[in-house]
C-alpha cells in the first residue's frame, strides 16, 4: 500500500511539473499570456526550487513568433531556455509593434543567477534605461545560436551582462 501511495505522489509530481529538483516547462503556445505561454512557463520555472529548462513545441509549421504585449516575468533562478533540437523550428520573442505596447526588455533574470539561451530570435525589445533584449547585470548569461533584430536600449543596445 505505502509504495502504490508513493508512486500515486510521484507521479502526480511528474504531472504538475512540482518536482524539487529541476524541471522541464514546455511552451505549447505562442500566445502572449494563458496555458501553455512562455509567460506562464516562466512563471512555473520561478515557483520552482532547482534549475529549470523552458522548451518550446509550438503547433503547425514554423517559424513562430511569440508577440508580447507586457513585460515578462523576471527570471528568479538558473534557467536554459532552449531551441535547439535538430527538428526544433525558429522562434522568435518580440516586443509587440502594436500601437501602445508600452516599452520593456524582453528577458531579465536576477543577480547571481544563470541564464542560457539558445536557439532563439529577440527582436524589437525598447528600454531606455537598460538592455532592450536581455538584461543579466549581475548574472552568469550564455547565448548559443540566437539572433538580435531591432531591439533598442539606453547605452547598452541589445544585451546588458
Amino acid at each position: 500500500m505505502r509504495a502504490l501511495l508513493l508512486r500515486a505522489l510521484i507521479a502526480s509530481l511528474s504531472i504538475s511539473g512540482l518536482s524539487a529538483g529541476a524541471s522541464t516547462f514546455t511552451v505549447v503556445s505562442a500566445n502572449n499570456d494563458g496555458p501553455g505561454s512562455f509567460r506562464e512557463a516562466i512563471a512555473s520555472a520561478n515557483s520552482n526550487e532547482g534549475d529549470d529548462t523552458i522548451r518550446f513545441d509550438l503547433p503547425g509549421g514554423g517559424p513562430h513568433v511569440i508577440d508580447l504585449t507586457t513585460e515578462l516575468p523576471v527570471l528568479s533562478g538558473n534557467t536554459e531556455v532552449l531551441n535547439d533540437r535538430r527538428d526544433d523550428e525558429a522562434v522568435t520573442i518580440r516586443r509587440s509593434t502594436a500601437a501602445g505596447t508600452p516599452a520593456f526588455t524582453l528577458l531579465t533574470v536576477t543577480s547571481g543567477n544563470r541564464l542560457t539561451l539558445s536557439g532563439l530570435t529577440l527582436a524589437n525589445g525598447r528600454n531606455p534605461n537598460s538592455a532592450g533584449a536581455v538584461r543579466a547585470d549581475t548574472a552568469a548569461l550564455t547565448l548559443r545560436a540566437c539572433s538580435f533584430s531591432g531591439n533598442i536600449g539606453g547605452s547598452v543596445g541589445a544585451v546588458s551582462a
